[in-house]
Order: structure tokens, then sequence, then C-alpha cells
């Protein structure tokens, strides 16, 4: 019924839902309204970060993977896993809504080794300060250490980058010296290519979609794999897809996809379970562009 009603919207549904068994809780064992109160937007924000992984957008991607990285965070430093999931969304909003790109996720235009070298300085710079953000966040509100909340977060932003790069790749520029009428042009060509052959709701990728995600080059994954592929919050480029515009598009209607069934459902409820029937080679959802051209 709550899912009908909010037409679709799945965490704003399994929100409304847990707030009215709680009414009715409240209400038929009587129990203090004062409780409820207190406990009301807890169970709210619960019920949001859970669904933000099958919620469609780019508002739950977002916050998907904010709650994921500050839950994995916390898993990892010993801190509260709630907290550390609802800060952790909260950080990416503002990193991703608030803040300019260029302060918030900092690269050079260039994809040369000395440009890469910088990029990889920057991110490092840039989730080691989050990283202490989110410690220090979590700690205050739990009533711990500050300091020692900050230094978990420092150590753990600059190690687990440093991972991050090794096995995913180095941050770049996805559009690099591609004119901006064939970065258009192929994005156009993309679009209706998919919703002609795609599988899914309508494809409507732009460059707002291409550059909230990380494209990067570099990482072992594409080694083992020998492709290219598209991760939660990543596009790790093989040797070849880094060169080829066809290859960028590719990975940005996997993209498109996360936003149709949720950054996390995509993979759970879409892709993965799919491809255990079809294989790589026969999976519907593997579409390529540069065939036909």
């Amino acid at each position: 019924m709550t899912l009908v009603s909010t037409n679709g919207n799945i965490p704003i549904a399994i929100g409304t839902q847990k707030l009215v068994k709680e009414l009715i809780k409240t209400k038929r064992y009587d129990k203090e309204w004062e409780d409820f109160l207190k406990e009301a937007p807890k169970d709210i924000i619960d019920a949001l970060l859970l669904g933000s992984g099958v919620g469609v957008g780019r508002f739950y991607k977002i916050i998907a993977l904010g709650a994921g990285q500050g839950f994995l965070q916390s898993l990892l430093t010993g801190q509260d896993l709630r907290t550390g999931a609802a800060v952790g969304a909260g950080l990416n909003l503002i990193q991703y809504y608030i803040l300019p790109r260029n302060i918030g996720r900092p690269m050079t235009d260039g994809f040369d080794a000395k440009s890469l070298a910088i990029n990889r300085r920057l991110e490092l710079l840039e989730k080691t300060i989050k990283g202490t953000i989110q410690g220090s966040v979590v700690a205050a509100l739990d009533g711990e250490s500050i300091i020692g909340g900050a230094l978990k977060g420092s150590i753990y932003g600059l190690v687990s980058t440093q991972l991050l790069i090794w096995f995913v790749g180095t941050r770049y520029n996805p559009f690099k010296d591609y004119s901006d009428a064939d970065v258009d042009e192929m994005i156009e060509l993309e679009n209706e290519y998919q919703n002609l052959v795609g599988r899914g709701g309508e494809y409507a990728i732009d460059r707002q979609l291409i550059l909230d995600a990380n494209y990067r080059v570099g990482g072992v994954l594409t080694d083992m794999i020998s492709a290219s592929i598209t991760l939660p919050g990543n596009v790790s480029m093989s040797d070849q897809g880094f060169k080829r515009l066809t290859t960028m598009t590719h990975e940005a209607h996997h993209l498109m996809q996360q936003h149709q069934s949720g950054v996390f459902g995509f993979y759970l409820f879409r892709y993965i379970p799919t491809g255990l029937r079809t294989g790589y080679a026969g999976h519907p959802d593997e579409n390529f562009l540069k065939t036909i051209l």
C-alpha cells in the first residue's frame, strides 16, 4: 500500500511504513509519545539509508554511496555503524551538491603520467581529510574521543585510498582531450542506441552522470579481467578502453542503469542474477554501440 501511495518510491515507502508501524505500536501499547518523537527521526533516517541503494535517481545514488562508505569506515575503525552510515551520507550530499567539483573532488584535466601522479596525491589528500571529518563527527555524535575518531578516520582515509587506487586505478577527467562536439554526439548516439536495444527504462545519459562517477585507469583489476568495468561510484577503464570514446559512453550506460534500478539494486537484483543465467556474452545489459559504428 505504501509503495503504491508513494508512486513506487521505495526509500520513502519504507520510511513511511516504519513510521506508521511505530505510531500504531505507541498508541496500542500506551508507550510514551516522547520516546516516539526521539526515535522517529532515527528510524526514518535508517529507512532512507537502507532504501537508498534501490532508490531511483542521482539523489538516492549519492546517499547510498555515502552511506556505504561511512558504514565501511565505521566497520573497520570500530565506530558505530548506524551513525557512520548517516554521517557518510551527509558528507556525500555536501561533497556532490554543495562544494564545487574542483574542491569536492579535485583533479587535473590532464591524463599524462605527470597529471595522473598529481591526481593520486590530490585524491589521497581529499579522502584523508574526508575520513578525518567522518571519524571525528561520528565520535562527537556518539560521545567518544573526537581526537581518537579523527585519528582513526585519517588512517582509514589514507590506507583505503591507496588500496583503491592500486586496485581500480587513478582518477582522471573522462572527457580528456575529446572535443565537446564529439562527446555530445557520442552521448546522443549512445542514448538513441540503448533506448532502441537496451533493457530497462529511458536512457538519458548526460555529462553530469559521467562526471559524478570516478573514471579511473591503471588499476590491477582491469589487467585481471582484460576489460573495462563499472562499479558503484567508479568506472575502471582498461588501457584500450581508456583510448575509446565509445567505451566511455558504454560504461556511462551502466551508470544510467544504476539510476534506473538503484546503485546497489542494479547489481544485486538485475545485473548479477541475469549474468548467472546468460553469461557475459549473452547479457542483455551488454550492448556495444561501437559494433555498429
